[in-house]
């Protein structure tokens, strides 16, 4: 089971949803479904544009 990191650093880094998704060039939707407890399907560059906008590490945003 992979878990998301990405509300984690969110709140770290105060980004809020709006924000992040502006930054990235992704619905707000689509941060939303991101910062829930599993990631259970989400495209490589989808994790991409998150972990560029949050500037970080695309491996930071999950954790086996």
């Amino acid at each position: 089971m992979i878990k998301s990191q990405v509300k984690k650093i969110m709140l770290a880094k105060n980004v809020t949803m709006a924000h992040l998704a502006n930054d990235a060039g992704i619905a707000v939707e689509t941060i939303r479904r991101a910062r829930g407890d599993e990631i259970r399907l989400c495209r490589l560059e989808t994790l991409e544009a998150i972990a560029k906008a949050l500037r970080v590490k695309i491996k930071d945003l999950y954790k086996e």
